[in-house]
């Protein structure tokens, strides 16, 4: 866990975009999944039913935090190029009205 949040701070250090910094949170959303799903499976085997399900609770929040940050992260890239294009047209645009 600790590497994961290494690497988080490499990436806000180096200004990567959204969608990086959003990358390296899912990393550790995936972590904790990973966790939270064996601890759960292995409650029930114990047949320690009232963990399990407070387990399975917190693996359900887990699940839907990774699936607001994938929608994040999808909106963040697609405004990103989005921003991206428009620069690149503004540029195109101006480089020809140059070359008339």
């Amino acid at each position: 866990m600790q590497g994961l949040i290494e690497e988080g701070d490499d990436v806000i250090g180096e200004k990567m975009g959204d969608a990086a910094l959003i990358c390296a949170a899912q990393k550790a959303e995936h972590y904790e999944i990973a966790s939270y799903g064996c601890l759960q499976s292995w409650a029930t085997l114990l047949e320690e039913n009232e963990a399990a399900d407070l387990l399975q609770e917190t693996l359900d929040e887990e699940k839907a935090t990774d699936e607001k940050l994938t929608q994040t992260a999808e909106n963040a890239i697609n405004v990103e190029e989005e921003q991206e294009g428009e620069e690149e047209e503004e540029t195109t645009s101006s480089n020809k009205g140059r070359s008339r």
